[in-house]
């Protein structure tokens, strides 16, 4: 299997990780009830946040992968790509706001490496 194609994998499996905790609470809360705070609540940020950075990620590995266009910068940027998002989404669970735009950046450094792949040929 492609390196890019793993890093997508673990990305969803990320995924799925963040959203064991605020879909459980989700189910526990009576409908119209509070939100899930702390900790919870935060993984569900987590969770959307890498949401919305994981859809232009696969997109692009799918691209690369499909026009067999994958190089070793294309698996170093899926490979930041995830490192970066797992970092995030530890500084969100921890609560430590100001050091989740780095790692937001980072990640999509990754995509743009990942890209970088379709435009090298």
């Amino acid at each position: 299997m492609k390196t890019e194609l793993a890093m997508l994998m673990a990305t969803g499996v990320l995924y799925a990780a963040l959203m064991m905790p605020s879909r459980s609470m989700a189910a526990a809360v009576p409908a119209g009830g509070p939100a899930p705070g702390g900790w919870v609540g935060r993984a569900g940020e987590a969770r959307a946040s890498l949401a919305e950075a994981m859809i232009p990620f696969a997109l692009c590995v799918l691209a690369v992968a499909a026009t067999g266009e994958a190089t070793m910068l294309s698996a170093m940027g899926a490979q930041l790509f995830l490192a970066a998002r797992l970092a995030h989404a530890a500084v969100t669970l921890a609560g430590a706001g100001w050091l989740r735009p780095p790692a937001w950046l980072a990640g999509m450094v990754g995509t743009g490496l990942v890209v970088s792949a379709l435009f090298q040929g």
